[in-house]
């Protein structure tokens, strides 16, 4: 009887309830606290993770709906700047220069260059500034052309011309006498900033 007496006390009672109930679920890594995110944040200012996106340009060849017969046909070309100020030279590409396509993926203002004789081995530029791509021709003797406007006259510099998403570039004018193509002009088509730019250009 002393025994039941024992058993049947409120201190048995409650000791006896929270043996029985259910054990807290634990919390798991998935579920980081405040704390926790905090410090992943401030990890990832320390490592010098990327804050903006890096200004971008490709170039794909563009042929006129009207035009009689195409232009030089080449590869898209795609390049990311490693900083704004970097300036991508555009010219005549030559076997001698040995010049390597750099990885669309890795930042880059390696020069970009064309096989057309109508196209001078440095011919224009182009550059971001300000999240806006420049372009400017630099002396080319066959001229650079924007939406059909040529910059400059042959074998003067232009001045900066803003160049958006959508635009079209042409690098010199077909050679008459020449039917092969390395004798015809670049026409190019411009994607710019296409992950953070305003829109497509209406021209």
């Amino acid at each position: 009887m002393s025994r039941n007496r024992a058993a049947t006390t409120p201190q048995a009672i409650a000791t006896s309830a929270v043996a029985s109930a259910p054990p807290l679920p634990a919390r798991t890594s998935a579920e980081p606290t405040s704390q926790d995110r905090d410090q992943e944040e401030a990890d990832g200012r320390a490592a010098g993770a990327p804050l903006a996106v890096l200004p971008s340009i490709r170039f794909i060849p563009h042929q006129e709906p009207r035009a009689t017969r195409p232009s030089l046909q080449f590869p898209s070309i795609s390049r990311t700047l490693p900083a704004e100020g970097s300036i991508i030279r555009v010219g005549r590409y030559s076997e001698r220069d040995g010049q390597q396509e750099a990885p669309p993926n890795i930042p880059s203002s390696a020069p970009v260059g064309f096989k057309s004789k109508v196209v001078s081995r440095r011919h224009c530029e182009f550059w971001c500034s300000n999240s806006q791509w420049y372009i400017k021709d630099v002396k080319s003797s066959s001229g650079t052309f924007l939406n059909h406007i040529r910059l400059s006259q042959p074998g003067a510099e232009s001045k900066p011309w803003p160049v958006n998403d959508g635009d079209v570039v042409q690098l010199g004018i077909d050679f008459r006498g020449g039917e092969e193509m390395i004798f015809r002009c670049v026409k190019i088509r411009i994607e710019c900033n296409r992950g953070w730019q305003k829109g497509l250009n209406n021209f």
